[in-house]
């Protein structure tokens, strides 16, 4: 007992208390610590559905408005002007039009490339059945005979037009480029055996034989698309007196629809004659991984044909007045060179310096909201109407100047002011997201934790945009209705 007490007596010193205590204390937080990542626990959240909006918030000063200039960022020749100096315009109003039949022609080729890929895919994992043979086979032979009347009809009902006796000795009806002239001509005598043996073999056209009468009707179109080009190239530089304006107008507008028309032949042949090969060959796994590439790609030739293609027309960013009308009906174009100026209808606008962290996220036309602070409470909506397209570095740090333009004059707006921008970036109407607070992140893997039956499982899972109230967009790993542990963290 007197051992009992000593031992009581020196736990009892203040010191040794404290030091006790302090490692008590350690003892049980690690213990919890340990405990939280191996069982985690905490509040869950809803894996719910619904809309997500990826904003950019910055701070921004208040300047007064100044004059936007406008240039096409390719060459093209210019086909129409809507507008005028002294003119209103709408945000989105079509300014200035550059012809576009050729960048038509490349969208409607991209996209039933696109089909075609699509269908080669599809076709390779379904496998072949006897009767799908057939209707392959049976798809050529109409996609031959397609192409032969859209063909026919380009070269005897359009292109002729501009030729005397086409189908003896062809001649063009107005002078043109000596060279030129020549090849056009000749190139319109050669189609006439062209159409005569190629109409022999649609006689004995079938499923039998449908492959190789495709392959020699696929090389009689790319002939005739040549002449086609041509064709429209001679109408378009040919003498000027030597026929009436209108007429040649006439004849290229009719010459381009032929264009068009034996274009899309030609790419539905295409697609069933590719789909009869696969059909007839069995499907590997390395041809099925190929075809879905070969779909990547096609989507990006069909997104990168409609830019070019939206580069032919020059709009407003933002409702204003024109002040510089400086294109010309026929002019062309010199890529970057300014042909239009406006003024925005608001005598102010915002600018800002936006990371280089989030400026791949702005673009032009992003709807923005500016609060000030001298204004609690009030919003002041705009558009992003300019981005420069060089870094400032201020302090070792790089950002990019982004100009907003308001949409409606107010008074309260004034030089100089401090402001706070949301940018809206991105949005999505219907996608599954959690709080970010439930996302883990460790190294370059994200993970959940979602609630089981027999406690949290660690899920991974592909993230995606974030919104400014704390949401996370989950592209793949989780369903919805799952409940998630909410706390965050990163992983070490």
């Amino acid at each position: 007992m007197p051992e009992l007490r000593r031992v009581l007596r020196f736990i009892a010193e203040p010191v040794v208390a404290v030091v006790l205590a302090l490692a008590l204390g350690t003892l049980l937080v690690g213990w919890a610590y340990l405990s939280t990542r191996a069982t985690p626990a905490g509040a869950t959240a809803l894996v719910a559905k619904g809309p997500i909006t990826e904003t950019v918030n910055v701070p921004a000063t208040i300047e007064a408005a100044h004059e936007t200039s406008l240039a096409f960022e390719a060459s093209g020749r210019v086909a129409a002007i809507t507008v005028a100096v002294g003119d209103h315009v709408a945000a989105g109003q079509v300014l200035v039009s550059l012809d576009a039949g050729n960048q038509s022609a490349a969208v409607a080729a991209a996209q039933a490339t696109l089909r075609m890929k699509q269908a080669d895919l599809a076709s390779l994992e379904a496998g072949t059945r006897p009767e799908d043979l057939a209707a392959a086979e049976a798809a050529v032979v109409a996609a031959v005979e397609s192409a032969y009347v859209a063909t026919d009809d380009a070269v005897h009902n359009r292109a002729d037009l501009i030729f005397n006796y086409p189908d003896q000795s062809p001649t063009l009806i107005f002078a043109n480029d000596g060279s030129l002239k020549a090849t056009v001509e000749k190139e319109r005598g050669n189609l006439t055996t062209l159409f005569k043996d190629w109409q022999a073999a649609i006689g004995t056209l079938g499923n039998d034989n449908a492959a190789a009468v495709a392959a020699a009707s696929e090389k009689n179109l790319a002939t005739v698309e040549t002449f086609l080009d041509n064709a429209s190239i001679a109408v378009s530089e040919a003498l000027p007196g030597q026929a009436d304006p209108t007429t040649l107008a006439a004849d290229k507008s009719s010459i381009a629809t032929g264009r068009t028309n034996v274009a899309a032949a030609a790419a539905a042949l295409a697609a069933a004659a590719s789909t009869l090969t696969i059909k007839s060959t069995a499907a590997s796994a390395e041809d099925i991984a190929a075809a879905s590439a070969a779909v990547d790609a096609a989507q990006a030739a069909v997104a990168a044909a409609e830019a070019t293609l939206g580069g032919t027309v020059l709009v407003a960013p933002v409702a204003g007045t024109i002040t510089v009308q400086d294109a010309n009906l026929g002019q062309t174009v010199v890529p970057g060179s300014p042909l239009v100026s406006m003024i925005a209808d608001g005598k102010y606008q915002a600018v800002a310096q936006v990371a280089e962290t989030d400026i791949a996220k702005v673009k032009v036309g992003d709807v923005a909201t500016a609060s000030l602070d001298a204004y609690p409470g009030a919003a002041f909506t705009g558009r992003v109407t300019t981005v420069d397209p060089a870094a400032s570095v201020a302090g070792g740090v790089s950002s990019y100047g982004v100009t907003i333009t308001f949409d409606a004059d107010d008074t309260r707006l004034a030089a100089g002011l401090p402001a706070n921008l949301s940018i809206v970036t991105n949005e999505k109407p219907e996608v599954l997201s959690v709080p970010v607070s439930a996302v883990i992140t460790d190294g370059s893997q994200a993970f959940v934790y979602v609630k089981g039956p027999s406690g949290p499982v660690k899920t991974p899972v592909t993230t995606g945009i974030r919104s400014a109230a704390g949401a996370v967009e989950i592209s793949s790993g989780l369903t919805e209705g799952e409940r998630v542990l909410a706390y965050g963290a990163s992983a070490s």
